[in-house]
């Protein structure tokens, strides 16, 4: 984000939520496509979180799939929300993913 920043590109988000939502209206099967980008993106914090759990770093009874979505959402969230301010605030976005992440680890 800060090299996207360094060459003068603010408020990427807001961007990218604007092209997600163009393409959906005006190609055909885009909405397919960025439904599986989106679940190959939860897909990988099901694996971060599996590999937590599995290496005894959070705890033990957590739902994965729970956790999971609640690292992507967190971050789909914020990353909306932000994008009709001023842009994500990833030192926002930093500090909940920490105060989640000391609820949950062992």
């Amino acid at each position: 984000m800060q090299r996207i920043e360094s060459i003068g590109i603010t408020n990427l988000h807001r961007n990218y939520f604007n092209i997600i939502y163009q393409a959906t209206r005006y190609y055909p099967g885009f909405d397919n496509l960025i439904s599986r980008i989106f679940e190959n993106e939860l897909s990988l914090w099901r694996q971060i979180v599996k590999n937590a759990s599995d290496n005894k770093e959070i705890q033990q009874q957590l739902n994965i799939e729970e956790v999971a979505m609640r690292f992507r959402y967190i971050y789909s969230g914020l990353s909306f929300e932000c994008s009709l301010k001023q842009g994500l605030d990833t030192i926002l976005l930093k500090q909940l993913y920490d105060k989640y992440y000391e609820e949950i680890k062992l």
